[in-house]
């Protein structure tokens, strides 16, 4: 609750700009810290308070030194950000992966999972492997954003509560699906669109469930001649360029390149561009000095020129919490976040630790696969250094 410009974070209250925060409560600025409350600019803390760059204050010293930067000023929070990536990139300490209550799996941000491999933002996941953000999946293979009690689940795509589905997209409460889109509480479909408590249906017509099975089996042996049968749907069904998707945030391409691979582009994104009603150096630093006539401009963004606005409740939250109005459009911050985030990709790597008392002579040996890729620097640790520096 009341948080702000936070990632991967959970069980948090009133905490801003934070990374992999767990049970905290007043944290600013910090990364991987768990239950601790009232700090600021630190990061490795567990069970600490009143911390400011990672040494102890009393309350009276700490609040004090939080008084020194004023967190309503738009310029005096740009500082804090350089401050707060550089606390993150050169003077932290950085699990390998972060993997919790799981056992024989590989990737990053694992939770309660077996056997599981390449997946990265899972949770509760039984045999799987090329996941992304999925939760509460048994045997799986090559899906993005599903899950909640679903199994049997093969190169999908934004399902939930499903049962043996394969090559399908953005359907919930199904079972025995194959090239379905958008279909919802149905069972035994081929080639359906936007169908609700179908059954045995092949491209929204239904048949008897002999007939069915026979024209399917037919309709597939087809495609494998083809050699259409196997894949997810072809780029040329897609609406989007790839430059509107989350494909260009997690695996950039060029225009060049996108259209090669047989890629749509857009060469002007959606949006409305040069109806900002205020310049940017109009808008007050402090958000004290922000009145609700705010609320009637039109806003450009200082990165990609895209005008945006800032509505009732937004305003009311950067008041209450003292933050200063936003320079950027909700999908550059969008994209800043996800520049502090890792990529969905592994690396061989050897720990860097290098100290005497963490059970080794000299540099540590483990090796390990890791989303830190060799040339980024960050401090990169094995789960045995890192569990005897940190917690």
């Amino acid at each position: 609750q009341l948080l702000y410009e936070c990632i991967h974070s959970d069980r948090c209250y009133q905490c801003q700009y934070g990374i992999f925060l767990r049970d905290c409560i007043s944290c600013m600025y910090c990364y991987d810290c768990r239950s601790c409350q009232n700090c600021f600019l630190s990061s490795n803390l567990r069970n600490k308070q009143y911390y400011f760059l990672n040494k102890q204050y009393t309350k009276e010293d700490y609040e004090k030194k939080i008084k020194e930067f004023n967190l309503g000023s738009f310029a005096s929070r740009a500082n804090l950000y350089e401050e707060y990536v550089n606390l993150i990139k050169k003077n932290s300490i950085h699990r390998f992966a972060m993997i919790e209550k799981s056992n024989d799996v590989s990737g990053n941000i694992i939770t309660n999972s077996k056997r599981t491999y390449h997946a990265f933002e899972v949770s509760d996941m039984e045999d799987g492997k090329y996941s992304i953000v999925a939760t509460d999946v048994k045997d799986s293979m090559d899906g993005y954003k599903y899950g909640f009690r679903s199994e049997l689940i093969y190169e999908c795509h934004a399902l939930i509560h499903d049962y043996n589905v394969i090559f399908s997209h953005l359907s919930y409460d199904n079972s025995h699906l194959q090239y379905c889109d958008t279909c919802h509480n149905s069972e035994n479909l081929f080639g359906c669109v936007c169908m609700k408590q179908g059954k045995y249906a092949i491209l929204n017509k239904q048949y008897p469930e002999k007939e069915y099975h026979a024209l399917r089996e037919k309709i597939i042996e087809h495609m494998k001649s083809t050699k259409e049968y196997g894949e997810f749907f072809p780029l040329q069904l897609s609406p989007f360029g790839y430059n509107e998707t989350q494909g260009q945030i997690h695996k950039p391409l060029t225009k060049e390149d996108a259209l090669s691979r047989g890629f749509k582009w857009v060469d002007q994104l959606s949006g409305t561009f040069g109806k900002e009603t205020i310049k940017t150096e109009e808008i007050p630093d402090d958000i004290k000095d922000v009145n609700d006539s705010i609320l009637k401009e039109a806003l450009r963004c200082v990165r990609c020129g895209k005008n945006y606005n800032i509505v009732k409740m937004e305003l009311d939250f950067y008041q209450h919490e003292n933050i200063p109005i936003p320079r950027q459009c909700p999908d550059c911050r969008y994209f800043g976040r996800v520049a502090l985030r890792l990529p969905y990709r592994l690396w061989y790597r050897q720990c860097m630790c290098d100290k005497s008392n963490h059970g080794h002579t000299g540099k540590c040996s483990n090796e390990f696969e890791t989303s830190y890729a060799p040339d980024r620097p960050e401090i990169v640790y094995c789960e045995s250094c890192y569990q005897a520096e940190v917690i």
